[in-house]
């Protein structure tokens, strides 16, 4: 098990393994597979790579990845395939939901068609974000009209603050 950090961006995102230069740049290697920026956003130079990661068997692997990333893998069962849904949403070709960035990162090539399928996330997230405190303002508001009502029939006035 890696480490899971909670993104801006991408939401929870696992990583197995971390680099950081001394300039601040800071990559890692996703649990699933490929290599992203700690906020989610994927790899795509591979000087990113050179700069954080030191010589050896990792940078070497590191390479390998981004080397073959957008290669088409034979595999004896094929990957699944991201598909756009009717409503503009994305998903797997089997219906199951995109739950992570690193879904997108290694489905899709390099690419607008990758950007356009991270905003989308991205927004996604946004949105459930905004969805959550909504609901959690209006759960307040309804336990402050309880706490009113409850005042008014036992004819206490409420104390305000």
């Amino acid at each position: 098990m890696g480490q899971i950090l909670k993104t801006a961006h991408f939401g929870e995102v696992e990583f197995t393994k971390t680099w950081v230069t001394s300039t601040g740049k800071h990559i890692g290697k996703l649990a699933k597979g490929g290599y992203a920026f700690l906020s989610g956003q994927p790899i795509t130079k591979k000087k990113d790579l050179t700069d954080c990661i030191p010589g050896g068997t990792e940078l070497e692997e590191a390479l390998n990845w981004f080397s073959n990333k957008d290669k088409i893998k034979e595999e004896t069962v094929p990957p699944k395939m991201v598909v756009i849904q009717r409503d503009g949403s994305y998903a797997f070709d089997d219906g199951s939901p995109i739950k992570d960035v690193a879904d997108l990162i290694e489905a899709i090539p390099r690419g607008p068609v990758l950007d356009a399928a991270v905003a989308w996330f991205t927004n996604r997230l946004k949105g459930q974000e905004l969805h959550a405190k909504s609901v959690e303002v209006k759960r307040e508001n309804a336990i402050e009209r309880n706490i009113e009502e409850a005042h008014r029939k036992v004819g206490r006035p409420r104390l305000s603050g």
